[in-house]
């Protein structure tokens, strides 16, 4: 009878879901114990039917507080760097209850419950189904758990962005709201003069990219697949040769400022810049920059009058 009892134990076990991982890349759980903190993944079902995993860290009580990442990331962008840089730990330092959250399209998004990931229908969203659905799914489900009323928010980039698509298409979620921090805030696209050449390039051309994207059936952009990951980690990585110039292609298409880039903690973190979104979603961004730089012109020519 005890036997039993323990092999049907061991099947619960190894039949019980766990997020994707991949070799030679730490998990979420990984980083947090290498940090001396407990990690516990949920999986949550949006109304739409999409399944995305969320990552508690520790188990604190104190108040609950929603770390959403931006475009390419996914949660663990918020403590690749450890204990002592890393926002997410200094919040569980001063007893907060931090939960990492990851939008569709990341890797953290293995399936819906209407399409295979395989199928163009799955990858027909943008970060409007991301705000309208995802997060209002990760808000309820934490604010359920924790038996809590409201919750802190913080965003960074795309996240800011996702965040006020809630805020505005879900205004019953604001009072769900103890306060938001928006960390570099995406709301209005910069002027011609702000964006970096190969940025501007792509922004240019982003029509024709989706639309032969489309055609070729690429609906998946940077997906984490263990070449890709390898190729980061060694064409980004700490005292590469390739990664000055590494560096640079990434001040082309962003900016940089490298004596303020710690090469250590960016050839670690790299290899977690394939965390996946819809190319839908990375069109989107593209028409916000392309419309924001008509109505900024538009305004100064107003100004001139």
């Amino acid at each position: 009878m005890l036997a039993s009892f323990i092999l049907l134990l061991f099947v619960a076990e190894s039949w019980q879901r766990r997020p994707p991982s991949f070799k030679g890349l730490p998990t979420v759980k990984d980083l947090a114990t290498a940090a001396g903190y407990a990690s516990t993944d949920i999986e949550v079902i949006t109304e739409d039917g999409y399944s995305l995993w969320m990552h508690r860290l520790g188990n604190n009580t104190g108040p609950p507080v929603m770390m959403h990442h931006g475009v390419f990331v996914a949660s663990e962008c918020w403590i690749t760097r450890g204990p002592k840089k890393d926002l997410a730990f200094f919040l569980l330092k001063e007893g907060y209850d931090v939960w990492l959250t990851n939008q569709r399209g990341t890797v953290y998004n293995e399936y819906s419950l209407k399409y295979k990931r395989s199928n163009p229908n799955f990858w027909d969203f943008s970060f409007h189904e991301a705000g309208l659905y995802d997060l209002p799914a990760f808000m309820d489900k934490i604010l359920q758990i924790r038996g809590a009323e409201q919750l802190f928010y913080i965003g960074h980039s795309l996240g800011t962005t996702t965040f006020l698509v809630t805020m505005s298409m879900r205004p019953e979620y604001n009072s769900k709201i103890a306060a938001a921090i928006l960390l570099s805030p995406v709301a209005f696209a910069p002027s011609a003069r702000d964006i970096k050449p190969l940025m501007r390039l792509i922004l240019s051309s982003a029509d024709e990219l989706y639309s032969w994207g489309q055609k070729l059936g690429t609906y998946e952009i940077l997906p984490r697949t263990p070449p890709f990951i390898r190729f980061l980690k060694t064409f980004c990585g700490y005292k590469s040769m390739t990664q000055p110039l590494c560096l640079y292609l990434i001040g082309l298409y962003l900016g940089e400022n490298r004596s303020n880039i710690d090469e250590k903690d960016f050839g670690f973190h790299m290899p977690y810049f394939s965390g996946g979104t819809s190319a839908k979603t990375v069109y989107h961004i593209t028409q916000l920059f392309r419309k924001g730089e008509i109505f900024y012109k538009l305004l100064i020519f107003l100004i001139d009058l």
